[in-house]
């Protein structure tokens, strides 16, 4: 999923702002999108805990 949503919140304070989720929404997940009670579905949590491990281990190769 690619958009701003929160991440403008974060620009003035951020030296870095990740503009999206690496998280594969369905139809029926998107149509929740902040809304009540949004939420994201557990099967969906995986792909984006790796994504997220290799950024950070990346970042430390450097």
């Amino acid at each position: 999923m690619t958009g701003a949503t929160d991440a403008r919140n974060y620009e003035r304070i951020a030296e870095n702002v990740v503009r999206f989720a690496p998280v594969i929404y369905g139809p029926e997940q998107m149509k929740g999108m902040h809304g009540v009670n949004e939420n994201i579905e557990y099967n969906c949590l995986p792909g984006c805990v790796d994504f997220y491990k290799n950024l950070i281990a990346a970042m430390g190769e450097k």
